[in-house]
């Protein structure tokens, strides 16, 4: 499964599988009282990721494109927070 991520500046807003758009909107929206206006006018949003884990060793020429903070804000479809990075692998 391939994860699509949410950031506005360098920070990650949220993650969703790629075309789980209710998910995706629904972690948007929970960010709303956290974050001060205007800040979905800045999103960017890279699809095609794959998260790896915490104990998951690094795999041969993936791209990371995103590297998790401690407050784990890497999840899953399941909102499970072990993740510690968003690489593109080579197809």
């Amino acid at each position: 499964m391939t994860y699509t991520i949410a950031i506005c500046g360098a920070m990650l807003v949220a993650t969703a599988p790629d075309g789980d758009d209710a998910l995706m909107a629904q972690r948007l929206n929970a960010m709303d009282d956290e974050l001060s206006g205007g800040w979905r006018d800045r999103l960017t949003f890279t699809s095609g990721l794959t998260l790896i884990g915490i104990d998951d060793a690094d795999i041969d020429g993936a791209d990371e494109v995103y590297s998790g903070t401690e407050c784990g804000w890497l999840e899953d479809e399941h909102g499970n927070m072990v993740y510690r990075a968003a690489v593109r692998i080579p197809g």
